[in-house]
């Protein structure tokens, strides 16, 4: 996989055995059709939150719509996070998408800065077991003529 900072790495990835990097490409996403997961694998920005959002909302109908077919309650989309955080306010814009939807919250290796408030939002919260997660006080800023 090429270095995120490059910007030729998935940003975000929804799909199940078959998740794909697309690398040199320019592409920000793969997605499977089937799945209610949701992988957010790179630093957050404004267009990893879009994109994000988006699929975490289309999982959570996709879900609804399969379990709606099957007769059975919906299940939550799944949040596979490994992430070294990023923008405060697109990391709170993807905490509260994921409280909306109910989504349960995967640490699987790193999950640092604005990355933990979106895994501590989940309904429910699960790490692997050499996953970390880093915690600090939040730091934000703006700036401009008024």
């Amino acid at each position: 996989m090429q270095n995120a900072s490059r910007g030729s790495s998935v940003v975000v990835t929804v799909g199940g055995d078959d998740k794909k990097v697309a690398a040199n490409t320019g592409e920000r996403a793969v997605v499977d059709q089937n799945s209610r997961d949701v992988y957010l694998y790179s630093d957050i920005d404004s267009v990893s939150a879009a994109k994000c959002v988006s699929e975490l909302r289309k999982a959570k109908r996709d879900a609804a719509f399969s379990c709606s077919v099957l007769g059975i309650d919906a299940l939550p989309p799944r949040l596979h996070i490994n992430c070294n955080g990023g923008a405060v306010f697109d990391s709170w814009s993807i905490a509260d998408v994921v409280k909306e939807v109910g989504a349960e919250t995967y640490i699987e290796g790193n999950c640092a800065s604005g990355a933990s408030l979106v895994a501590f939002s989940g309904s429910w919260r699960y790490m692997t077991a050499h996953s970390y997660v880093l915690i600090h006080q939040l730091n934000g800023c703006m700036w401009g003529t008024f």
